[in-house]
């Protein structure tokens, strides 16, 4: 009998000892690891971009657990351009928490650390890439554009060259260039089409350019950036009547 009482003291001893030094953990997990990853924001041009960041633990506490947040020193982005919370608590009987971050339309990386409050605790650095991201739409491209470079004899630098919507999406008009050897100049003039995803740019000229020495047909490839307005193509010139071709020669033009 009395070996039995001290058994059963013995039990609800250790039984209360457990429940005073692990009531904070459920799931019995030795070490705490923290993380979110690493994550793409998009911030549209113009605008002040705004997105909430889940942090995941691998384990759940019956006590809030709070974190402190610190900017790495491999962040690119400058601290005038964002705004980050200086900590972040995960609630009791949960594993995650949720941080608002907002950023402006500038293209860099931030890279936030989760200070470790204790040694049980591992955490992995939170990497926000922030891309500006500039919308392709009927005006992007519409205006009067300087020439910055040309190696055929269309233009010549810092000519103004004027561009306009076409009637399809994703589609600009390249008028015709000034000289007046070119017989249509006013009737043909090139057919530029964007992919808003790549930027990529590809263009054709409506019909084939009549020159002296012949028709030739004008096609060109290069991308068209919306942010800068900037289109950098590189252009080949066919002649119809025996396919002779001038090809590699540059056409960058700058939208205000």
């Amino acid at each position: 009998m009395k070996n039995t009482s001290i058994l059963v003291l013995l039990v609800a001893f250790i039984g209360l000892f457990a429940l005073n030094s692990c009531d904070d953990i459920q799931d019995g997990n030795e070490f705490t690891f923290l993380s979110a990853g690493e994550i793409d924001f998009s911030v549209i041009l113009n605008t002040t971009g705004s997105l909430d960041v889940t942090i995941y633990s691998n384990d759940i506490s019956t006590l809030d657990r709070t974190f402190n947040l610190k900017v790495s020193e491999e962040s690119t982005a400058l601290a005038s351009d964002y705004t980050v919370p200086n900590s972040f608590t995960i609630p009791a009987n949960a594993n995650e928490a949720v941080i608002a971050i907002t950023a402006k339309d500038v293209t860099s990386k931030l890279v936030l650390e989760i200070e470790d409050p204790d040694e049980n605790v591992f955490t992995e650095d939170i990497i926000i890439n922030i891309l500006k991201v500039c919308p392709l739409d009927r005006d992007t491209f519409a205006g009067d554009a300087t020439v910055l470079e040309e190696a055929w004899v269309d233009y010549d630098p810092e000519d103004i060259i004027r561009v306009e919507a076409g009637t399809n999406e994703n589609e600009f008009f390249i008028f015709s260039a000034n000289k007046s050897y070119i017989a249509n100049r006013d009737e043909t003039y090139l057919i530029l089409t964007v992919d808003p995803e790549t930027s990529v740019a590809t263009a054709i000229s409506k019909e084939p350019y009549q020159y002296s020495f012949g028709n030739l047909e004008i096609t060109g490839e290069g991308t068209a950036d919306p942010c800068t307005k900037t289109i950098n193509l590189t252009m080949k010139h066919t002649r119809v009547s025996d396919n002779a071709m001038w090809a590699n020669r540059s056409l960058i033009i700058q939208l205000p």
